[in-house]
């Protein structure tokens, strides 16, 4: 059925009234969809920098504790005496038997290990020098620090904690706690949270997906690369440097980023979020997918547009029955008219009749 001229101005602006709703509809839900997205991934991310802090502090006191303890403080004060040696070998294994670090071990002041908890292992960390190392560095000139890097002698990344053991003449070394916290990633992968934290090259060191892991947020620049590998932090291989996201930029009010790739749980655009943690130089970022919130925005579009039709069509229905009972109305009304009109001319007609009939009676008569 064809459109008639006179019902395509009515027509257009329903569709441009549906078209107009649905629109507004898709960004108010997107954008307040955005707003909540990224209000629970923030109390998240929250939520898990006081995870992280809880099972760093768990430790915190071990560093200080190994620098005040007399078997260690005897092995540093005569390197040459076996017995403090093994008496400072024994001390640090017992204590990490009750406190469960990665290792425990003690430097010199030229950063040789000269006892650790591990010391009757194969991977024993005693006579290895690690004086390249920042957590020795800075410890030794500041009196403490905290490190992240992968295990040279060990091949397993962790947190270190160090503390530098002062002498009556001076610094006599550096105790040294090790950190795994592959339990912190452990407990994120069980939450299904796309999260990793980021070290102060811009390197994922931590990470719910274990491919993300020693890559940079975005690829850099090839100096930058040389220059992260002389620090050692990423274990042999060093970083690969294909960057997590291939781009990033601000929209609606907060940070969006797209991930590259065929795997459908981390590839496509995502809301980015980060919270800061200024304690460790790090920063924990968070990756929520828009593709949910894009369906979410378009269903309720869709049903806005549709509310919107069904209410014009009502209003249109409405508008055309009151047109067929004003048309009914009047033609009941013209059809009265004609009537009234009809008995009028009867009535007239009638009294013409009787007044014909009177005048031939009384003519008769005469």
């Amino acid at each position: 059925m064809r459109l008639e001229r006179r019902h395509l101005l009515p027509f257009g602006i329903g569709l441009a009234a549906m078209l107009l709703v649905g629109w507004g509809t898709y960004e108010a839900t997107l954008s307040s969809a955005i707003d909540e997205a990224g209000n629970g991934a923030q109390r998240r991310l929250a939520l898990f920098d006081r995870t992280l802090e809880a099972i760093i502090e768990r430790f915190h006191y071990l560093p200080v504790a190994i620098s005040q303890a007399r078997e260690t403080r005897a092995a540093l004060e005569d390197p040459s005496d076996a017995a403090a040696t093994e008496a400072a070998n024994g001390f640090l294994s017992r204590l990490n038997e009750t406190a469960g670090a990665s290792e425990l071990f003690l430097m010199d002041r030229s950063g040789a290990v000269v006892a650790a908890s591990n010391w009757w292992t194969l991977t024993s960390l005693v006579g290895t020098n690690y004086e390249f190392r920042p957590y020795f560095a800075e410890a030794m000139e500041h009196g403490s620090a905290e490190y992240y890097a992968f295990g040279i002698s060990t091949n397993v990344p962790g947190h270190f904690l160090s503390q530098r053991v002062d002498g009556p003449d001076g610094p006599l070394g550096v105790a040294v706690t090790k950190i795994n916290l592959g339990e912190i990633e452990a407990t994120w992968w069980r939450s299904g949270e796309l999260i990793a934290i980021l070290d102060v090259n811009d390197v994922a060191i931590l990470s719910t997906r274990p491919d993300w892991r020693y890559r940079p947020l975005k690829t850099i620049p090839d100096n930058r690369v040389e220059a992260v590998a002389t620090q050692q932090r990423y274990g042999e291989a060093g970083i690969d440097n294909a960057g997590i996201i291939s781009d990033r930029w601000p929209s609606r009010g907060a940070e969006f980023a797209h991930i590259a790739g065929s795997d459908p749980e981390t590839s496509g655009y995502f809301l980015l979020r980060e919270l800061r943690l200024p304690k460790h130089g790090w920063r924990l970022v968070s990756f929520t997918p828009l593709a949910p919130l894009h369906a979410t925005a378009l269903t309720t579009a869709g049903a806005a547009a549709l509310g919107t039709a069904a209410l014009l069509l009502l209003i249109v229905l409405l508008v055309l029955r009151r047109r067929q009972i004003a048309q009914r109305l009047a033609e009941r009304e013209r059809l009265e008219q004609r009537v009234a009109e009809r008995t009028e001319d009867l009535h007239i007609a009638n009294e013409a009749l009787r007044a014909e009939i009177a005048e031939r009676v009384a003519a008769e008569k005469a």
